[in-house]
């Protein structure tokens, strides 16, 4: 019987995902470093550290690049994309999922991100989780599990109890790893490492 919901945060509760992906361009701005869309998808659901060491193992000759300048105008520049983000943005299907459940399940977050709690308290929907988990909490970075049994920990829930939605590859992997349920949200390309796939949660209520 499921007793939880853990959710991943870019990409499953709100749509952030273009905003991280100008602002990997911005931050690479007159650098002679290969970026794009393909390489962005591959680093999805990885903390900042992790996402700039893979982007830069792919550019072997820019490994001697300031790491801390280009995490910081990433940052710098992500924060003033999503000045304006309001409840509007949620994804399809969120605010109805969490009304629907908050009553009667745990629901929580476990993001690699350092932004998660900060955007959730910004568009006031923070309260309706009893707990978030992300990269201010945990250093490693998905596909480790260790956020997900984090958050499971804090919901006083263990994985078998837990469903998980994800939206990257890396979150699925570790979520797997971890020994939850896992649900792919939107993306089908590798639907086949999920135990199911839907095109987003109103698919799920």
């Amino acid at each position: 019987m499921v007793k939880g919901f853990i959710f991943d945060f870019d990409g499953v509760l709100i749509d952030t995902s273009k905003y991280h992906f100008l602002s990997w361009q911005k931050a690479f701005e007159n650098l002679d470093i290969i970026f794009n869309i393909n390489i962005y998808n591959e680093i999805t659901g990885l903390n900042r550290i992790e996402s700039l060491k893979y982007i830069l193992n792919l550019n072997q000759n820019n490994l001697n690049i300031n790491h801390e300048v280009i995490l910081k105008k990433k940052n710098d520049f992500f924060l003033k994309l999503i000045k304006n983000l309001s409840l509007n943005d949620l994804m399809p299907g969120v605010k109805d999922f969490v009304l629907n459940y908050k009553s009667t399940h745990k629901i929580g977050v476990a993001s690699s991100s350092k932004n998660a709690r900060f955007i959730l308290k910004k568009i006031n929907f923070d309260h309706f989780f009893d707990v978030i988990v992300d990269g201010n909490n945990i250093t490693e970075s998905k596909p480790n599990p260790k956020v997900f049994l984090k958050c499971a920990e804090l919901l006083n829930l263990s994985p078998s109890d837990c469903v998980v939605f994800e939206d990257s590859k890396n979150g699925i992997i570790g979520a797997n790893e971890g020994g939850f349920y896992t649900y792919l949200v939107g993306k089908s390309e590798f639907k086949n490492l999920a135990n199911s796939h839907i095109k987003d949660l109103t698919f799920y209520i």
